[in-house]
């Protein structure tokens, strides 16, 4: 009695883990180049080289080294590879942090001198202490000076103090000058310098000053050198250096408190934000931290699994959830635990990893040697591509993907028809029994190339033209199982083989 193997829906994508005499007809033991979203194997388009490579050109600031956060169309990012400063940098500030200043020293940047009351000017008279804090052009302020000097002590009997403050920083814009009462502790502001090297002269009064705004920049320090992965959740900024992850105020990526950060057993190797909080990775575990609006409520939890990332350049957001590479294979974060998507699915073992990148629902991971796709939209299947890139970005507002490779730039997927490479299952059930493979239907939207294989060695190389064709299979088609590789630039709708 004849048997017959048949694909009408080839919904399963790849599977490269289970034997090929154990899939089911819908998978395919390899899937390159071709997606199934319709049942059907359709080819991916090629890539279109365009024009210009410059990715800022397109309006993005990313590169394989940095770590960019958008927000409120600002673009902020960290080099994850920098060894010397600058570590950080951004599309319109050109950096993250404001600096603050020295009050001694050959770098000190102010200098105060009596200045003598006018004709009808009644003078100050009192100890006073001043400090000043940076402001850079767009209005962020920074810290009145270093953990062990951020302020200078004055005394003065009916005169003025003239505050001289100086400054080469381009992230300088102005200097904002306080002071404090007569023997008092809390600084108000009293006035502004404009230019590097001018000089403000106060004349406020104490009971004047008490109604001038106070300082409540003190802690609004710089980021901490050599941080990497930059992030943000919930206005609040997060980067790693060594084990220690840092995270700054809230709504203010210039300001890194010195005490606001935790520690880790590991070296930390990646950050991404997730549903309530970040993920922060060591090359073997994961960590979850939430609450970080203040070192009050900040936690971390570990998640159990060793489910680590060894590579940064791996993660991403699919639909909101954090998916990465790890030692195990492709995992993805849903909230409350980790799933390994890859698990007896596809070989992940030892990739080189160049970059991932996720993009209409679809998680693409590019290595050394080709991409694999994380196909969530169809049920979390699986195929790959045979081309790779260094870079890839997916911009959200024109829906487009862009891959660089070397000092090339494409958009991905607008192209002419790849050629697909689908290999079956092995057809012929169990592999004690001899069989006869007698005849092969296909039916294609064009011309293909169907390698056959029999007990694995290659039989026949048949070459059809499109529409529905039934052929008869060579007469040495005899042995335990058949294996086709069908290669084509065109959909392929229906795969048989009959046999007895």
């Amino acid at each position: 009695m004849a048997s017959l193997f048949s694909t009408l829906q080839f919904t399963g994508g790849m599977n490269d883990w289970v034997h090929p005499g154990l899939l089911p007809s819908n998978f395919a033991a390899k899937l390159i180049n071709a997606e199934v979203s319709s049942g059907k194997i359709v080819p991916i388009k090629k890539p279109v080289l365009l024009a210009n490579n410059n990715p800022v050109f397109y309006g993005h600031y990313g590169t394989r080294d940095r770590s960019v956060v958008k927000w409120y169309d600002r673009n902020y990012w960290s080099n994850n590879t920098a060894i010397v400063s600058g570590f950080y940098g951004g599309d319109v500030e050109n950096y993250i942090g404001i600096p603050y200043p020295a009050y001694s020293g050959a770098s000190a940047n102010v200098s105060i001198a009596d200045s003598t009351p006018g004709e009808g000017e009644t003078g100050l008279t009192g100890d006073f202490k001043y400090c000043v804090c940076f402001v850079n052009a767009n209005g962020w302020e920074g810290a009145p000076g270093s953990l062990t000097e951020y302020e200078m002590s004055y005394s003065l009997t009916d005169g003025f103090a003239s505050i001289t403050v100086t400054w080469s920083d381009a992230r300088v814009h102005h200097a904002k000058i306080y002071r404090t009462i007569d023997k008092g502790a809390d600084f108000y502001h009293v006035g502004d310098v404009t230019t590097s090297g001018a000089s403000f002269t106060d004349k406020t009064t104490d009971t004047m000053l008490q109604l001038m705004n106070p300082l409540t920049t003190i802690n609004n320090y710089p980021p901490p050198d050599r941080g990497k992965y930059l992030c943000e959740y919930d206005g609040v900024f997060f980067l790693a250096v060594d084990s220690n992850l840092y995270f700054s105020a809230q709504s203010n990526p210039h300001a890194w408190p010195t005490l606001q950060f935790i520690s880790f057993d590991d070296t930390i190797t990646g950050i991404v934000p997730e549903f309530q909080g970040i993920l922060v990775f060591t090359a073997n575990n994961i960590f979850r931290v939430v609450g970080a609006n203040s070192s009050e409520t900040i936690t971390k939890t570990y998640i159990p699994g060793n489910h680590g990332c060894i590579n940064f350049r791996s993660i991403s957001v699919l639909n909101n959830a954090p998916i990465w590479y790890s030692n195990d294979g492709i995992c993805l974060w849903d909230g409350s635990s980790v799933t390994v998507n890859s698990y007896q699915v596809l070989k992940t073992d030892n990739l080189v990893v160049e970059y991932a990148v996720s993009a209409n629902d679809c998680y693409f991971l590019f290595h050394s040697s080709g991409c694999i796709v994380l196909d969530q939209k169809n049920g979390g299947i699986f195929y790959k591509l045979d081309f790779s890139c260094d870079y890839s970005w997916y911009d959200g507002t024109t829906g487009i993907m862009y891959l660089l490779a070397g000092n090339a730039l494409y958009r991905y997927g607008y192209g002419t028809n790849l050629k697909a490479i689908y290999q079956s299952p092995n057809i012929g059930g169990a592999e004690s029994i001899i069989k006869v493979f007698r005849e092969l239907i296909l039916n294609s939207d064009g011309s293909c190339a169907i390698s056959v294989f029999v007990d694995g060695s290659q039989i026949a190389v048949l070459y059809l033209s499109g529409g529905r064709q039934r052929v008869k299979l060579p007469m040495n088609a005899i042995g335990k199982y058949l294996l086709l590789q069908v290669e084509s630039s065109d959909d392929i709708n229906e795969l048989a083989v009959i046999y007895d």
